[in-house]
């Protein structure tokens, strides 16, 4: 039985083992927490240092060098780890139940407006192949596809021109998208 004084690593070396030896790894083969907890662990030398302090000044530390992500990821990691220390009786109680993980910031790109359109379709007619071109962004466009989603479209399978539908595969859930006036 491990003790606060044991090392940190170990700990969580035990915490990935019991969270991933009866399930299978993720599809990407990255353990999940493994490399946020890690990346804690070059920090925190023995379970008793890992504390809400330490957390705390952990991620003020990564969101003053201007890694939200990586502060709110590696939060979350720890909060699960904590939590898990507590449950095999490491540690009497949670020591960052006070901690809270900043949000995940939203980078996501802005749409187009309808004054852009026509400078994209005009780049796409003077491209070297311009009918394709401007047929696949206004298709993107109208259905409002994803890059991604557009390169799996498969011709003529998943485009009926008769009934205005394309067959999205690649979406979070496949779906058929309406592209009435296009």
């Amino acid at each position: 039985m491990r003790s606060p004084e044991s090392s940190f690593l170990e700990a969580v070396e035990s915490f990935l083992r019991a969270r991933h030896d009866l399930k299978p790894s993720p599809a990407n083969g990255q353990r999940t927490y493994e490399k946020n907890l890690r990346r804690i662990a070059k920090t925190c030398a023995r379970i008793a240092d890992f504390t809400a302090e330490f957390l705390n000044d952990y991620i003020e530390g990564k969101l003053k060098a201007g890694h939200q992500t990586v502060a709110h990821h590696d939060g979350t990691a720890a909060k699960q780890l904590a939590k898990w220390l507590v449950k095999v009786r490491i540690l009497e109680r949670d020591p960052l139940e006070e901690v809270i993980i900043p949000r995940q910031p939203r980078h996501r790109r802005q749409p187009f407006i309808d004054e852009q359109v026509p400078g994209i379709l005009e780049a796409a007619r003077g491209s070297q192949h311009s009918e394709r071109d401007v047929a696949i962004i206004a298709l993107a466009l109208a259905c409002g596809l994803r890059k991604d989603e557009l390169r799996a479209l498969q011709w003529p399978a998943d485009i009926d021109l008769t009934r205005q539908i394309v067959w999205v595969r690649d979406a979070k859930s496949p779906e058929y998208v309406p592209f009435k006036g296009f």
